[in-house]
């Protein structure tokens, strides 16, 4: 009964905690980006006063720092492309973990293919558009996944209502007066965000299981244990006369082994209780009237009024005692 306590604080380390980390999201518009264009970066924090922004930017080896939600690159180049991220600062003691990574993509050539910078989640709309440098980008194009013709678009776009796995893959567009865009890879999220989710609410329900059945134990443990001190506490003299009794052997072996002193006891009882009754019937017996003369002459000596006054006293005394 003393693990009790381990047990207890078992079960309270059991107990899961839910605590509440903020992740920023991080977008970029747009992408991919020509050589020479601004591009935008939001790092979006809720709530979304009261943050300092750190960004980590490919190729330097500090963060870079700012008291707005926006990192611009007025003109982009290729040594700008690479993976982004960005994280929240509030009072230099509180910190959020990092955003999602976009990879941003800077182009040299005339024609590109914007595309999200990152994954899409599953079933969401996706609009893929065909640019051009220094031209329009509402003209005709031609898209292609994975080297295979998709569609012809008069407007330059594409769109897909509802995205799902089999969407996954390189995505192009080409014009045949102005070229051909890069291929850009287009990637679908949610399935397994579903299945973790899933996995996650199974997990917290076996652990909800665990824990009711450990407290049951404890709580069961607990009872079993302030029951019996409890009872140790109600019936100390009790169990203190018991253990005596039990533990003097020679006292009970000599009380059973002399037959003849128990036959004495209880003829001296006997003969007590018989006194007893002798001496009340004497006090308290009524004289038998057999003639009038017997009353009338009859008067008590002193020498009995002296004996009737001893065995009197003797009666009482072997009552009180």
């Amino acid at each position: 009964m003393e693990l009790t306590p381990i047990w207890l604080l078992f079960v309270l380390s059991s107990v899961p905690v839910s605590i509440s980390v903020t992740v920023p999201t991080l977008t970029v518009h747009p992408s991919p980006v020509f050589s020479g264009e601004s591009v935008t970066l939001t790092c979006g924090i809720q709530p979304s006063t009261g943050w300092t922004y750190q960004w980590d930017i490919p190729g330097s080896s500090r963060d870079f720092e700012t008291n707005t939600s926006f990192y611009t690159i007025s003109e982009a180049t290729v040594s700008d492309q690479g993976e982004y991220k960005c994280y929240g600062v509030r009072e230099r003691s509180r910190k959020t973990s990092y955003s999602n990574t976009v990879q941003l993509t800077v182009e040299d050539g005339n024609v590109i293919l914007e595309s999200p910078a990152y994954p899409v989640t599953e079933g969401d709309p996706l609009t893929l558009r065909c640019r051009y440098r220094y031209q329009p980008s509402n003209i005709s194009a031609v898209f292609y996944k994975d080297g295979t013709l998709l569609q012809t678009s008069t407007t330059g776009e594409m769109t897909i209502p509802a995205v799902s796995k089999s969407h996954e893959g390189l995505y192009k567009c080409s014009n045949p007066a102005r070229g051909e865009s890069p291929e850009s890879r287009v990637t679908v999220s949610g399935a397994k965000n579903a299945g973790s989710s899933k996995l996650v609410v199974v997990a917290v329900c076996v652990v909800g299981l665990l824990f009711a059945f450990a407290l049951v134990i404890v709580i069961v443990l607990l009872y079993r244990r302030c029951k019996g001190s409890g009872t140790l506490r109600r019936h100390p003299d009790r169990q203190h006369q018991s253990t005596n009794q039990s533990s003097d052997p020679d006292q009970r072996t000599n009380q059973s082994s002399d037959p003849d002193q128990r036959t004495n006891q209880s003829s001296e009882r006997n003969q007590s209780q018989s006194a007893l009754r002798e001496g009340a019937q004497s006090e308290y017996m009524p004289l038998q009237k057999s003639t009038t003369d017997v009353y009338e002459t009859m008067k008590p000596s002193k020498d009995s009024q002296k004996e009737i006054q001893s065995l009197t006293q003797a009666v009482f005394l072997k009552s009180i005692l």
